[in-house]
């Protein structure tokens, strides 16, 4: 538990200097596990404009996935609370995040 709280508060610290920030939701359509779904994207920058938050609201359901990421890798905040760690890149037009759980989201960005 010690380890996953200061994962969280270094994701939280750092931020990933490579993604845009949104200024405000942009609805898209998203993936999940291969799945693709109408979604609405929301990014909060950071004071040097680099993305730090992007929170997924899944349009089917309405459930929201939060995710911090930073040069350290991805922290995923569930719609039942649950924290995940995870790592990210970019592909192509993408952040592309996958979960230590064994999931993927693909997220225009």
């Amino acid at each position: 538990m010690r380890a996953l709280t200061k994962a969280m508060a270094t994701v939280a610290f750092l931020a990933a200097t490579v993604l845009p920030s949104y200024a405000q939701t942009n609805r898209t359509v998203c993936s999940f596990n291969g799945r693709r779904e109408a979604c609405a994207v929301n990014g909060w920058a950071d004071g040097t404009g680099s993305v730090a938050n992007i929170a997924v609201t899944w349009l089917s359901d309405g459930k929201q996935t939060f995710y911090e990421v930073s040069t350290d890798g991805a922290l995923i905040q569930e719609d039942n609370g649950r924290p995940t760690l995870g790592s990210w890149r970019r592909e192509g037009g993408s952040l592309v995040i996958n979960s230590s759980r064994g999931n993927t989201t693909v997220i225009p960005w």
